[in-house]
């Protein structure tokens, strides 16, 4: 009799969450649905900033797909037919599921169904990450709202282009839950930091750079918090994570061995062209600013930074990256 009560109680909690996800899910489609409303009706752009250079990226493996040839490795048909080899070097996965609606919409409506696919993914994997940490719903559903729909998010992807930045900030709540798995909670969850750099990579090396360090001063950071070098395991579970990592990415980094290293191959120089002081980038977010020559991060950024040790300076975990989000 009590296991027939408590199996049934085990199905309602099964059916309440369902639908609960069901009902968030659908409002995340909504959402989308409302952001890329306008761009629809009037299926028109502005190219700027880095716009010709990944949707001639695009168009040359939409034209290899045609063509039947299923790999891109140099530029045939776009970049003035020169057989520019940035396919080597800057991952492409996540550009061929546009390519491929090339094949089927306007290169316009294709574009905006794309990028929408990755603002709907943003939600639901920020989502999943926050409800995997807190275990909060309400929670889990405002941090991916407000995740999405930030600032910079906007800004890489509807006003500059810089599409694999883009699609990499989607991956960056799974590298976060990861480490806190590898170092504070769940060490047999170590794979879900892997899978997250890895996608990462699969999308921007700048950001795997910039990742890797943040996962460094995270570990060295949490150590003021917690030992967690002497709990069994937590370092068996970092190197299973670096093993499964070098598996799933080995492929984007053997070109780099075989046919950049003492090639000679002519890059850019070295530096960055637009630099923006703390001044300007709090004035930028304070007024909310989206044009190109107004980077921001937002006024809820701004505003997590100055207030939010107030709401984790009882959660050590939390205190962690808060640190060094802010710094």
């Amino acid at each position: 009799m009590l296991n027939k009560i408590m199996g049934g109680r085990i199905k309602q909690e099964h059916y309440k969450s369902l639908v609960k996800f069901l009902f968030i899910f659908v409002l995340f489609f909504i959402i989308t649905i409302a952001a890329f409303y306008t761009q629809f009706k009037y299926r028109q752009f502005q190219l700027r900033a880095d716009a010709f250079f990944h949707l001639n990226r695009v168009e040359e493996i939409y034209q290899n797909l045609k063509h039947g040839t299923l790999l891109t490795f140099i530029a045939t048909h776009t970049f003035q037919k020169t057989g520019v080899g940035n396919f080597l070097f800057y991952p492409d996965v996540f550009l061929y599921p546009l390519a491929l609606l090339r094949f089927i919409f306007h290169p316009v409506t294709a574009f905006y169904l794309w990028d929408g696919f990755i603002l709907f993914l943003t939600f639901i994997i920020s989502y999943f990450c926050m409800q995997d940490y807190s275990h909060d719903s309400l929670r889990s559903f405002l941090f991916a709202l407000i995740y999405g729909l930030a600032t910079y998010h906007i800004y890489l992807g509807q006003c500059d282009f810089v599409l694999g930045e883009y699609l990499a900030y989607t991956f960056l709540p799974l590298v976060v839950l990861g480490m806190y798995h590898v170092v504070f909670m769940n060490k047999n969850k170590w794979y879900i930091l892997a899978i997250g750099m890895a996608l990462i990579t699969y999308c921007h090396l700048l950001t795997v750079y910039i990742m890797t360090i943040f996962c460094g001063l995270f570990a060295i950071l949490s150590l003021f918090y917690t030992n967690w070098l002497k709990e069994s395991g937590r370092i068996l579970a970092i190197v299973k994570s670096i093993g499964l990592y070098i598996l799933l990415t080995g492929w984007i980094f053997v070109p780099f061995l075989t046919d950049y290293i003492g090639r000679n191959i002519q890059v850019p120089a070295n530096g960055f062209i637009i630099l923006y002081s703390l001044k300007q980038m709090i004035n930028n977010s304070l007024d909310a600013q989206l044009a190109v020559t107004n980077h921001s991060v937002g006024i809820i950024a701004i505003l997590t930074a100055l207030i939010g040790w107030f709401f984790v300076r009882k959660n050590k975990q939390e205190q962690t990256t808060y640190v060094i989000g802010t710094v």
